[in-house]
């Protein structure tokens, strides 16, 4: 009994412990680049400066999108001049932030009539999304 409780109490420990930290995304850029001839180019400079790629690989990739840290922003824009680089986060902890805050979706009901909330210009967890259809699909029958 004792060796079940003194493992349950390092197994508890031991999760607590590997239990991740909320990283901050504060100031992170994130660029869409087309990849194109500048493969070489883009995988030497994705290693040298020990950037992530957020979809796709530079490797095997026609489209790779590159998470780049505050501090290391200047030094890939001089090294990226070549590369044909869209923005697409100016901050992207501000953008996660903003999409992690919606509103609370209120139903017209069976007699009201379904006024569109939006649910659409954030995340949605999927069972929301059929308590959504379900209200939707109401308004539809019983007119």
């Amino acid at each position: 009994m004792k060796f079940l409780l003194a493992g349950l109490a390092s197994l508890t420990l031991t999760s607590a412990i590997a239990a991740p930290k909320k990283v901050s995304y504060d100031g992170w850029k994130t660029y869409r680049i087309n990849v194109g001839s500048d493969r070489a180019a883009l995988k030497e400079t994705v290693e040298t400066l020990k950037l992530g790629t957020w979809k796709g690989s530079v490797d095997t990739s026609d489209i790779v999108d590159v998470v780049v840290p505050p501090t290391q922003i200047k030094e890939f824009q001089a090294k990226a001049q070549s590369f044909k680089a869209t923005v697409m986060h100016e901050d992207l902890g501000a953008s996660i932030a903003e999409e992690a805050d919606f509103g609370v979706y209120a139903s017209g009901g069976v007699t009201g009539k379904y006024v569109p909330q939006p649910c659409s210009a954030s995340y949605t967890e999927s069972l929301r999304h059929i308590h959504i259809i379900y209200h939707f699909s109401l308004d539809f029958v019983f007119d």
